[in-house]
Order: C-alpha cells, then sequence, then structure tokens
C-alpha cells in the first residue's frame, strides 16, 4: 500500500490557503463564537475544523494505492530456426547450424534449471513457429525461414504473459516465397511495445547460400524523382548477390512501354536504348558468401509524362526465390529538357561551359576536336546529325577546314539547323581565321574578315545593350550585376550581318559581343569572347552558370516551362508489392 498527493496548485500556493482557513476557523469564528454555551461553541468548532481538514485534504488530493505483486515467473522464449538452411555443416567441430542452435538451447534450460523466477520457453520455427520438443531434435527440414511470421507467433502466444525477453537463434539467410509478407524489425518493434520484452538475435553460421541456393535481389533504388528528357538520369541501384561467389550478374534498368495502354493497363518493360553516356545495363561479379553493393546506371528518357521504372537483377535459372530480384519507382519526366552537342578544343571556356550538365535540364555532350582528323574520328564514331538527336549544337575553336567546302560536319550542321536546332559559335583564333564559310553564311547572324582577336591591359567591359536587359538570355539578377563583372581579356571583332540582327551585349565602345537571331525554325548566336570563364574564377559562378544555362534553353526554345498546372504525386516512390503508396493531387495557379 502506498499513499502520494497531488495538489491542485503548487506546494506553496496550497500552504498560504489552508494557513488562511486555519485562521479564520481558529481565530475569527473563535471570536464569534465567545458569548455561545459551551456546548454550542464546542459542537460548531468540531465542526469548522472538520470542514476545514475535509478542504485541506481535498486540495492535497491524496491517493491510496493497493497493489498485488505478480507472482508467475518472467519467461524467457529461445526461438530456435529449423529450416534446411540451418543443415550446413560449418559450425565447430563440422557441426551443422541446428545442431549448434541445439546445444544452446540445451544449456540454457541446464543453467536456468530450478529457478524460480525465470520460466524457458522452446520453440522452433521455419515458415510458422511450434512448440519444441522436451529434447529438442537436430532435424531441420522446414521449407524456408520467416523471421517476421516466427515473430508474430511469439507475440500472440505472449498476450497476458509477463514475457522479458525472446531470444532468436538462426543464420539470418531469411526466404519466404510471399513477397508482401511482414519485415523482421517491424513485427519485433510490435513484439516490444506490447510486451516490454526484448529481443535478441544470435547469428549462427553465416547467411551465404553458396552450399545450397543463389538469391540475388535488389533492396533499394535512388533516383531523382524528376527528370527531363533527352537528359541523361542516373539511377543507383543496391543490389545483394548471395551464392554468386566469382560468377557475373546483370543488373539493369527497364522502362514501362505503355504504347498502345489504357489508364490502369500495365504495360511490358524494355531496356532503354544504350546512348553515348548511359549505361542502362551493367554486369557484376563479386568475391564472397554475400554482399551488398552499389551498381551504378543511367538511362536517357525520350518522351514526357510519369514513367514506371525498374531495376532488376536477371535472375539466375539455378534461383529459387526470384520475388525480390526486382524492385520499382516512378519518375517524372518534363518536357523541356534540352540536350546539346558541343564541339570544342581545350579551351579554359570550355571547361566551365560544361559545368551546365550538373542542372537537371540540359544533356551537354562533349566533343574534343583539336584538329581535322579528331572531328573525322568524332563523325566515324556518333551520329551527331541525326534528327531530333541534338537540340543545341554549340561550336566553339573548330580548325577551319570543318567548314571547308564539302564538309561532312559543316553539311550536317546546317541541315541540322534548317531543321529547326539552335546553333550557338563561341569566337576562337581557328574558326575566324578566315571569313564565315558559305556553308554558314545563310545561319549566322554575324560576319567577320581575317579576325585578330583585340586585347588590351584593362580588358574589356560587358556591357548588355538595352534590347540586351530585357532578353531571356542576360536576364541573371540585378541589371547591376554586370557592372561588378571582371572585365573580358580578348574580343574578337565581328560584325551583324545585317540590321535586324539583334545585339544583346557590347563593349563600352560599341564593339558588339553578343549577336543573336531568330529566324525561322532556328535561334543562333555568335559570342565574339571565349573569355566568360572569368566571371566563374572571379567569385560569380552563379552568374556564369545561368547565363550559360539561358542562352543554351533561348537557342534551342526550350526558355518557357509548358509544364502542366495539375500534379499528382506517389509517396514512397520506390515500393514493394502489396506496400500501401499514399497519392497528394493538386493544381498550381500563376503564383
Amino acid at each position: 500500500m502506498s499513499v502520494s498527493f497531488n495538489p491542485v496548485l503548487p506546494w506553496p500556493a496550497v500552504a498560504a490557503i489552508v494557513a488562511a482557513m486555519a485562521y479564520v476557523v481558529f481565530v475569527v469564528y473563535r471570536r464569534r463564537l465567545a458569548g455561545q454555551p459551551d456546548a454550542a461553541r464546542l459542537g460548531m468548532m468540531t465542526l469548522r475544523t472538520t470542514m476545514w481538514l475535509l478542504l485541506s485534504l481535498a486540495m492535497l488530493r491524496p491517493s491510496l494505492e493497493w497493489t498485488k505483486p505478480d507472482e508467475r515467473p518472467w519467461r524467457i522464449a529461445v526461438l530456435a530456426d529449423a529450416s534446411r538452411s540451418m543443415t550446413v555443416a560449418d559450425g565447430e567441430d563440422g557441426g551443422t547450424r541446428r545442431a549448434t542452435a541445439v546445444d544452446l538451447m540445451n544449456a540454457a534450460v541446464e543453467r536456468l534449471d530450478g529457478d524460480e523466477q525465470v520460466a524457458l520457453q522452446l520453440f522452433d520455427f521455419d515458415e510458422t513457429l511450434r512448440p519444441a520438443e522436451d529434447e529438442p531434435a537436430e532435424d531441420a527440414d522446414g521449407d524456408w525461414t520467416d523471421l517476421a511470421a516466427a515473430i508474430d507467433g511469439l507475440r500472440e502466444r505472449s498476450r497476458g504473459e509477463r514475457l522479458l525477453s525472446a531470444v532468436v537463434l538462426s543464420d539470418g539467410a531469411v526466404r519466404t516465397p510471399d513477397p508482401t509478407a511482414g519485415a523482421a524489425t517491424q513485427s519485433a518493434e510490435l513484439l516490444a511495445q506490447e510486451t516490454g520484452a526484448s529481443i535478441s538475435p544470435v547469428r549462427i553460421g553465416t547467411s551465404d547460400l553458396s552450399t545450397r541456393g543463389i538469391d540475388l535481389a535488389v533492396e533499394d533504388i535512388l533516383v531523382n524523382r524528376v527528370a527531363f528528357a533527352k537528359k541523361t538520369t542516373p539511377v543507383q541501384a543496391r543490389v545483394r548477390l548471395s551464392g554468386y561467389s566469382g560468377r557475373p550478374a546483370t543488373v539493369r534498368v527497364l522502362l514501362e512501354d505503355r504504347d498502345g495502354k489504357q489508364i490502369g493497363e500495365a504495360g511490358s518493360f524494355r531496356v532503354p536504348d544504350a546512348g553515348r553516356d548511359t549505361t542502362p545495363s551493367k554486369e557484376v561479379t563479386v568475391e564472397g558468401g554475400s554482399v551488398v553493393m552499389p551498381v551504378d546506371l543511367s538511362f536517357t528518357p525520350e518522351t514526357q509524362g510519369e514513367v514506371k521504372l525498374r531495376v532488376e537483377v536477371v535472375p539466375d535459372d539455378e534461383e529459387i526465390r526470384t520475388a525480390n530480384n526486382a524492385r520499382e519507382t516512378l519518375l517524372t519526366v518534363r518536357e523541356n529538357g534540352l540536350r546539346v552537342a558541343y564541339f570544342d578544343t581545350a579551351r579554359w571556356d570550355q571547361k566551365f561551359i560544361r559545368r551546365v550538365n550538373r542542372t537537371d535540364r540540359i544533356q551537354l555532350d562533349y566533343v574534343f576536336t583539336p584538329d581535322a582528323d579528331s572531328l573525322r574520328t568524332a563523325l566515324r564514331e556518333g551520329d551527331w546529325f541525326k534528327p531530333n538527336q541534338y537540340d543545341v549544337y554549340l561550336i566553339g575553336d573548330l580548325p577551319a577546314e570543318a567548314f571547308a567546302k564539302d564538309s561532312e560536319f559543316a553539311e550536317g550542321l546546317v541541315a541540322a539547323v534548317r531543321r529547326g536546332a539552335g546553333l550557338g559559335i563561341v569566337a576562337g583564333s581557328s574558326i575566324l581565321s578566315r571569313p564565315p564559310p558559305d556553308t554558314l553564311e545563310t545561319v549566322l547572324p554575324a560576319t567577320w574578315g581575317s579576325v585578330v582577336p583585340r586585347q588590351r591591359e584593362d580588358g574589356f567591359r560587358f556591357v548588355p545593350t538595352p534590347r540586351g536587359l530585357g532578353h531571356y538570355v542576360l536576364r541573371v539578377g540585378q541589371p547591376g550585376v554586370w557592372d561588378e563583372l571582371p572585365p573580358l581579356e580578348r574580343v574578337f571583332p565581328v560584325e551583324p550581318r545585317n540590321e535586324t540582327i539583334l545585339v544583346l551585349a557590347e563593349t563600352p565602345e560599341g564593339t558588339p559581343l553578343i549577336l543573336a537571331a531568330d529566324t525561322g525554325n532556328s535561334r543562333t548566336a555568335v559570342l565574339a569572347s571565349a573569355d566568360t570563364w572569368l566571371w566563374y574564377t572571379a567569385g560569380f559562378p552563379e552568374v556564369h552558370q545561368r547565363f550559360w544555362q539561358q542562352m543554351l534553353l533561348w537557342l534551342g526554345r526550350k526558355e518557357l516551362d509548358t509544364d502542366r498546372q495539375t500534379f499528382i504525386t506517389a509517396e514512397p516512390q520506390v515500393v514493394d508489392r502489396g506496400q500501401r503508396v499514399g497519392l497528394t493531387f493538386g493544381a498550381r495557379n500563376e503564383d
């Protein structure tokens, strides 16, 4: 029995109120009863004293607790794996894993024999849980191990019981044919919450299946939820290879093919085409029994919309369980991605321009072309001018031979531009060493003679023209940011091809720095300097990167975001079959 108090107010306040009531009862009221007969005075004081005591006690809110101890002994449950994997003989002295588990169970029984406070309960489990015999057998013929089912079974048997702890003896090789079976960790958490018992796993042997079978599994997928069409999308998978030492396993990305499918109808999966910089499939080989490893893959989405992506380890013919060989997720492919082919030599500017590849929307493929031979090699190895292959072509300081008469490169480039691809020229001594080639004259916004770059000690400030300040390409922040940028070291004197050409920027003396044209289906631009990298190294990397991103997006007519205003998202994105998925949907307004 125990008594406790829980006063209605803090103790000092209660003490003050009790003292005030005592003063009223024993001083004030007592004076008023002074003229009363002794019997009446005694009765009234008794009543008032009793009331004072009751009120004081009520303010203290006392509680009286009787407890009856539970004299039942605590239970310790020992669960021993009885599946076929426990017959592997990798224990001490060549014994099986099951024999090791039985020895541990017998040792526990012997140690706790005669203890009146603790009772030991023995269980066997494979796909189900069942009480063990008085003398556990070393036979193990269960089809598979299901730890979650075993722990759930113990939880059901422990309702109303005093369960102190559970000890699980197993090799940890969990194999269940049901892909929707609950995880053992979740079952263990429920057991701990309902009973307060601890769970102690004891690993016996190893979960390696090399002596009895193979299991290949994809454990997780890491991929951005939003991808862009024509932009290489990296995918990292975490795969587990058990019993597969020294043998190659194929890990691959698959995309759902929804051609001709209705809403709610599943499509078949196919491996996306391998591109110049994509790896949709990869072979991996491991040494060891059971290995978890990351595998880096990539693919290029071709169309917009919601895409179901699957990563799988191709099943082996000897594999018994294949339900865990693949996992799936969803990603949104947005249509305004941009594919850029960039031909240039080893210049400072190309190093920093290529960093636009870090953005989600732009896929820039760089081709190192220091001379005519390297350019011819690149043309043999890639179909650069295939229709719809690239949205923008960025040309750096290519050798003048690239634009000679009957040049395969020049003809392909002009054909692509006339189909609607954007074209950007970043000035250089080689490409500007002679007048513009006839093949490009009709598509370029600039003209030049045999150009020698201009240089001076204080450089050339980059000054946007009034029309350039309002143009999408130069909207990189506050207009004053252009005054803070370091000057360009070299400028090539180029002139607008005609009066309709848009000059976006110039030097303070009026020499054009950016010439742009929007003609027909294509857009073209010429930059009269290759020194924008100075902005990046002088502490303005955001300005440099945003300028080049917007230049390329404008050339490819991708400057306007055309994403739909209604949306729906799924959470989580990576799921197993049978797992619940929440959907969030809504709409965006102009803000």
